[in-house]
């Protein structure tokens, strides 16, 4: 190799390695900037992250005016302290949104456009089968979701390639609820129905309004006994006002003979070690016990008790008040 091209290669290498970051060049403009963005989860009620195992992840990057500038989509990763993903941007001030689990199977998905997708638009519905949705408790589904706080880019001109780094929390917005009809002669003849109105959410992680109550389709348990009906249901986000209503519908007299809030039922109940009501952000599988009896042994019951267990929570149980319609 001769002097010149030595030369050349050298100062190449020093190119590559100085790159934008260099006041010797004159316009850095178009030097690469970008975000690394990591991922963990943390409930306000725990003491420790974790990393959940999550099939799909999608990351949206939305500007200081709420319209969205990038977006990036990984399948399974494996999210752990140390990884990271880029999201490539200009200069400006972000907000990176992060969800989990949104396919393509279980769910409407909208279609994105840079530049023109905002950030309080629909992102997706999960579908319905013969007007159920569809969300069967086996084998399950979760899905998580986060905000980051405001990240900002420096002018490449003025400042060359810069790299910032931010964090986002995700947490659930699926839950997983067993209910079981206890002291009733004949299981088969009942059904027990969960409805909301919460089918549907936006980008920024809020359920979006006006939409019709959603039918989640029961697992009939197989421990199930002859004195006890045990449905399991898997549903999204749960949150006060869409409707959420918990149904025993009786098939042969074609009625309802038990009908309450679900978030209420679940609301209502106190530990002996705390006071103030359970945090839905905290808790997401519930085992809710409805206790009947047979007010004069022919199937005309009365519901006297409901006990919820809540996961890393105690038992908690209190008397049902079914008013004069019931």
């Amino acid at each position: 190799m001769n002097l010149r091209n030595k030369i050349l290669l050298a100062i190449f290498a020093l190119g590559t390695i100085v790159g934008c970051d260099s006041l010797i060049y004159d316009d850095l403009k178009d030097c690469p900037q970008g975000v690394y963005v990591s991922f963990y989860s943390k409930t306000p009620c725990a003491e420790d992250s974790t990393y959940p195992v999550v099939e799909s992840l999608k990351v949206f990057a939305f500007d200081k005016n709420g319209i969205l500038a990038a977006e990036q989509e990984v399948q399974n990763p494996k999210l752990s302290k140390d990884y990271e993903m880029l999201i490539p941007l200009k200069e400006g001030d972000y907000t990176f949104i992060a969800w989990t689990g949104i396919n393509a199977e279980r769910y409407t998905v909208a279609k994105t456009e840079i530049g023109k997708t905002t950030l309080n638009e629909v992102l997706f519905e999960i579908k319905e089968v013969n007007k159920i949705a569809n969300a069967t408790p086996t084998p399950g589904f979760k899905i998580y979701m986060g905000t980051s706080e405001k990240v900002s880019l420096p002018a490449a001109n003025e400042f060359g390639s810069v790299f910032e780094h931010t964090q986002i929390n995700i947490l659930e917005q699926t839950n997983r609820i067993q209910v079981s009809l206890v002291g009733i002669k004949n299981p088969e003849r009942y059904d027990i129905l969960v409805f909301s109105a919460n089918g549907s959410m936006n980008f920024d992680g809020h359920i979006t309004r006006n939409k019709e109550q959603l039918n989640y389709p029961g697992e009939v348990d197989a421990t199930s006994t002859p004195k006890t009906l045990i449905s399991k249901f898997n549903t999204l986000k749960l949150q006060t006002g869409y409707h959420n209503k918990l149904v025993v519908y009786d098939k042969h007299e074609k009625k309802n003979i038990f009908y309450a809030d679900l978030i209420g039922s679940i609301l209502l109940s106190k530990g002996d070690d705390h006071d103030t009501n359970i945090d839905l952000s905290c808790t997401h599988d519930f085992n809710i016990k409805l206790y009947v009896k047979d007010v004069c042994d022919c199937e005309t019951y009365e519901f006297i008790a409901c006990e919820v267990n809540l996961i890393k929570w105690d038992l908690h149980s209190y008397n049902i008040d079914l008013g004069d319609n019931f």
